[in-house]
C-alpha cells in the first residue's frame, strides 16, 4: 500500500470526526449527512482496494483523482448553504480527469467526461442559485432542481447512460454507488423540511414512477453492459426519489396512519440507499472487470468470459442475486418492505392515495424488469461456454487477489447487513423512537428469514467444499454439448418481450428510443439559434417582424409564469 493510497483512505474516514468538530448533529437533523459519509467511508475504501488490482499504470494519478473525488463528496456533505458547496460539488467531477488516466482518453472516455461535466455543471448552477438566494420557496426550488438533475431523475437522466459508457469499472462504481447518494441525502437534509411549501409532490410522484418503469425496461433491453447498469441506476434512483416524495407528502400528517406510512417510507429509503450503494458498486466492479478482460461492453460478445476470469460464478452473481431479490440480501429486504408498505397504501382512502397508486403500477413493473436485466447480464457472462478464439486474449493476465478481496467484502456486506436491521430500528438515537411498531415487527420477521437463508447458503457452500463437483453442468441448449455456438444469448431472454413492450422504448440494436428522441429534440432546440440568425439576416422585413413578435410573446409568457409560480 503506497502513501497516496493511505492518504486517500484517510480522506474517507476523517470527514466524520471533522463534521463532529464542526457541530453537525449526526444523530439528529444531520443524520442523512452522516449516512452518506459512513457509506462513502466503507464502500470507498473497498473501491480503492479494487483499484490496486485493476490498474497497473499511473496509480499515483488515479489516487489523486479519488482524493479529489472523495474530498469533493465530503465537502459537499459538510459545507451546508455556503459558497463552498458549489466548489466541492464541481471538485467531484474534476477528479474524473485523473481517474480516467489509467485507461487513457478514448472517444468513449471523452464523451463520458463531457456528459459528466454537463450533468454536474447544470446542477451546480442551480445549487449556486440556492446558496446565494435568501431562505424561501424560490431558493429551495432551485436546490430541488439541482439535486434532481444530479441524481438522474426521470426526464433529467439523459446524461447518465453516456457518462457510464467510458470510465473504468471502479469509476462507474464510484459514480453510481456513491456520487448519486449525495443529491438524495441533501434533499432529505435541506429540502424535505420545506417540501409542503414547494407543493410539487402530486406532479413528481407519477413522474418518478414512470422513471422507475423506463429505467427497468431500458436496462432489460439494452445490449451494452455498462449502459444497462446505468439504466438500472436510473431505475433505483427514481425509486428512491419516489420514497422521499411520499415521505414529504405524508410524514407529519394529522392522520396517524398517514404519518406512520410516511415514516416507514423514510426507513425504506435508507435501506434502499444502502442496498444500491453495495449492490450497484458490486455490479460495476465485477461486470466491469469482465468487460476489461473481454475487450468489449456488448453482452453477447462477452459470453462465457466469467469462466475465464478466475472468479467463481457464485461470487460473480452476488450483485445480480441481490437485485433479483434472493432472500437474505439487501435487495430482498428493500423490495419486500416496499411490497409490505404497498399493501398498507391500498387500504388508504382514495383521496390520500390517488396520485400514488398509478405510480405503484409502474414501479412494480419497472423493478421486475430491472431485476431480470441483471440476470440477463449474469447468465451469459458467467455460465455460458466461452468462445475458444476469445480465451487466448483473456487468459494471459492473472487475476489480482485485490479484485476478489474487494468483491468478497462487498458480497459479505450485501448478505450480512440485513442481519443488523433490528439494531438500526430499535437502538439508534433519533431513529428508533419514531419508527412505527408494525414496521419494527416486520423488520424482525425479515431478519429472522434472512438469517435462516444465509445459514442455508453457507451450508450449501460447505457441502460444495466437502464434496467436489465431478461434472459441471453448462448453460447451453442441452445434451451437454460444450461448443460455444450453442451457448444461450442474452437476446433469448429479452426477445419474447420485445414485441409486447420493448419495441415502444428501444430499437432492435438496444438503443433507447426515448433518449434518442430527447437528444434529437435538444439538437433541434440548439439549432433554432442558427435558424433565427439565418432568417433575421436575410433582410426580409416580414420575417424580422414575425420573429420579433414571437420573441416578445415568449418573453411575456415566461415573465408571467415566474410571477405567478415564484
Amino acid at each position: 500500500m503506497n502513501l497516496y493510497h493511505i492518504i486517500t483512505a484517510l480522506s474517507l474516514i476523517l470527514p466524520i470526526p471533522i463534521g463532529t468538530y464542526m457541530g453537525k448533529d449526526f444523530l439528529g437533523i444531520d443524520f442523512p449527512l452522516f449516512m452518506g459519509l459512513v457509506i462513502q467511508a466503507i464502500v470507498g475504501n473497498i473501491i480503492l482496494l479494487y483499484v490496486r488490482g485493476y490498474e497497473h499504470d499511473k496509480l499515483k494519478q488515479i489516487f489523486i483523482g479519488y482524493f479529489l473525488f472523495f474530498g469533493g463528496l465530503s465537502g459537499s456533505y459538510l459545507a451546508g448553504k455556503s459558497s463552498w458547496l458549489w466548489f466541492y460539488w464541481e471538485l467531484t467531477t474534476l477528479g474524473a480527469f485523473f481517474i480516467y488516466s489509467g485507461q487513457g482518453y478514448s472517444i468513449k472516455a471523452i464523451r463520458s467526461l463531457i456528459a459528466l461535466f454537463l450533468g454536474s455543471g447544470i446542477s451546480m448552477v442551480l445549487i449556486a442559485a440556492w446558496v446565494f438566494l435568501p431562505e424561501g420557496t424560490v431558493g429551495y426550488t432551485f436546490l430541488l432542481g439541482g439535486v434532481l438533475i444530479k441524481a438522474a431523475f426521470s426526464t433529467a437522466h439523459i446524461w447518465l447512460p453516456e457518462a457510464h459508457s467510458g470510465p473504468p469499472a471502479h469509476g462507474s462504481a464510484a459514480y453510481s454507488g456513491l456520487l448519486i447518494n449525495l443529491p438524495l441525502l441533501l434533499f432529505v437534509r435541506y429540502v424535505m423540511p420545506h417540501w409542503n411549501e414547494i407543493g410539487l409532490a402530486t406532479y413528481l410522484i407519477p413522474i418518478a414512477g414512470i422513471g422507475v418503469f423506463f429505467g427497468g425496461v431500458s436496462a432489460f433491453f439494452s445490449s451494452d453492459v455498462k449502459k444497462a447498469l446505468a439504466y438500472s441506476t436510473i431505475e433505483n434512483s427514481n425509486f428512491m426519489w419516489l420514497c422521499l416524495f411520499l415521505v414529504g407528502l405524508w410524514i407529519g400528517n394529522s392522520d396517524p396512519g398517514l404519518d406512520n406510512i410516511g415514516r416507514s417510507f423514510l426507513i425504506l429509503f435508507y435501506i434502499t440507499i444502502i442496498h444500491h450503494a453495495l449492490s450497484k458498486t458490486f455490479q460495476f466492479l465485477s461486470v466491469g472487470y469482465l468487460c476489461k478482460i473481454g475487450n468489449s461492453t456488448w453482452i453477447d460478445e462477452l459470453k462465457g468470459v466469467g469462466r475465464l476470469s478466475g472468479i467463481s460464478a457464485s461470487l460473480l452473481g452476488v450483485g445480480a442475486f441481490s437485485f433479483s431479490l434472493l432472500p437474505g440480501s439487501t435487495g430482498f429486504i428493500s423490495e419486500a418492505t416496499l411490497l409490505y408498505l404497498n399493501s398498507l397504501i391500498i387500504d388508504l382512502p382514495t383521496t390520500s392515495s390517488i396520485f400514488v397508486l398509478p405510480a405503484i403500477v409502474f414501479i412494480i413493473f419497472g423493478l421486475a424488469m430491472g431485476s431480470a436485466a441483471h440476470l440477463r447480464i449474469y447468465l451469459p457472462l458467467s455460465l455460458s461456454v466461452p468462445n475458444p478464439s476469445r480465451s487466448l486474449s483473456v487468459a494471459e493476465g492473472s487475476l489480482n487477489p485485490m479484485i476478489t478481496l474487494s468483491l468478497r467484502m462487498l458480497g459479505g456486506l450485501i448478505f450480512l447487513l440485513p442481519l443488523s436491521l433490528p439494531l438500526y430500528v430499535y437502538y439508534i438515537p433519533g431513529i428508533a423512537e419514531w419508527v412505527p411498531e408494525y414496521l419494527k415487527v416486520w423488520v424482525i420477521h425479515l431478519t429472522v428469514f434472512s438469517a435462516i437463508s444465509v445459514l442455508f447458503f453457507l451450508s450449501i457452500m460447505l457441502f460444495k467444499w466437502m464434496h467436489k463437483i465431478k461434472k459441471r453442468r453448462l448453460w447451453d441448449c442441452g445434451s451437454d454439448y460444450a461448443g460455444s455456438e450453442l451457448s444461450i444469448r442474452s437476446s433469448v431472454i429479452s426477445e419474447p418481450l420485445f414485441l409486447s413492450s420493448g419495441r415502444y422504448f428501444h430499437y432492435k440494436d438496444g438503443v433507447s428510443k426515448v433518449d434518442d428522441l430527447i437528444l434529437r429534440t435538444l439538437s433541434f432546440s440548439l439549432n433554432l439559434g442558427k435558424l433565427w440568425i439565418d432568417r433575421v439576416e436575410s433582410g426580409s422585413l416580414p420575417q424580422y417582424l414575425s420573429f420579433s413578435a414571437v420573441s416578445l410573446l415568449i418573453s411575456s409568457l415566461g415573465i408571467y409564469v415566474l410571477k405567478v409560480y415564484l
